[in-house]
C-alpha cells in the first residue's frame, strides 16, 4: 500500500491550503488478461502548494507510478490528474509537454546531467530549450542557495554525488515551477551539503510560485 504524508510548514495562518496537484479514481493498469498488473487502484490524493508531500510505502506498491502520473509522465488508465485547474489526463503531447517544461519541476533520482555541459548550463538547459531566458537574479538567489557559486564552471564529472545532486535541485527551481517532482535516492552515499535554508527556500519558491 502506498500513502502519501504531507508535512506541513511552521508559522502557517491555519487557512486553508491550496492544491498543487490532485488525483482523483485514478487507475494504471499494465497488460491484459491474466497479466494484468493494477498498479494504482482508484487513487485519491491532493498535493498541498508550498509544502513537502512524501509518497511512502513497500518496493512494488506503486510509488513511482503515482509521482509519474500526477507530473504527467505516465498516462492514466482511468481517472483524472489535474495541476492546480488544469486536467492534464485529457491534454494532447504537445500542450502537455509545453505544461510540464513550463510549470512543473523535477529532480530525477539519475539526476539526467548532461555531461558535455557544465553545472550553470544543465541548470539552465531546459530554458534554453524552450527559448526563455533565465531571471538572472531569481538564477543567483537559487545557485547561492543550494551553494553552487564556486562549482558552476564545474562538469558532472568534476563534481560529487551530493553536488549533482545540488545542480539537479537548481535546475528544477531555475524556471519558478508551481510543483516539483523528486525521486529519493538512498544509494547515494555522498551527504548533500546544501545549506539548511534550501528546503524551505523551496517550498517557498512553489508557493509564490511564477511571478504575477
Amino acid at each position: 500500500m502506498t500513502s502519501a504524508v504531507t508535512i506541513p510548514r511552521h508559522g502557517g495562518t491555519g487557512g486553508r491550503t491550496a492544491v498543487a496537484a490532485r488525483a482523483r479514481q485514478v487507475v494504471k493498469a499494465y497488460g491484459s488478461g491474466e497479466t494484468r498488473v493494477v498498479a494504482l487502484d482508484h487513487v485519491d490524493v491532493d498535493i498541498a502548494r508550498g509544502q513537502f508531500t512524501a509518497i511512502m510505502g513497500p518496493s512494488g506498491s506503486g510509488k513511482s507510478t503515482l509521482m509519474h502520473c500526477l507530473a504527467g509522465l505516465d498516462t492514466v488508465t482511468g481517472g483524472q490528474i489535474y495541476l492546480d485547474e488544469t486536467e492534464i489526463t485529457g491534454l494532447k503531447d504537445k500542450k502537455l509537454t509545453q505544461l510540464r517544461r513550463d510549470r512543473i519541476g523535477f529532480i530525477f533520482q539519475a539526476f539526467n546531467l548532461l555531461p558535455t555541459l557544465n553545472a550553470i548550463e544543465n541548470i539552465t538547459l531546459p530554458m534554453d530549450i524552450a527559448g526563455r531566458k533565465p531571471d538572472k537574479q531569481w538564477l543567483a538567489r537559487v545557485v547561492e542557495t543550494v551553494g553552487l557559486a564556486d562549482r558552476l564552471k564545474h562538469r558532472p564529472t568534476q563534481l560529487s554525488g551530493g553536488q549533482q545532486q545540488r545542480v539537479a535541485v537548481a535546475r528544477a527551481l531555475a524556471a519558478r515551477p508551481e510543483i516539483i517532482f523528486g525521486t529519493s535516492r538512498p544509494e547515494t552515499s555522498t551527504p548533500v551539503p546544501a545549506p539548511r535554508s534550501s528546503a524551505s527556500f523551496a517550498a517557498r519558491s512553489t508557493n509564490s510560485a511564477r511571478p504575477s
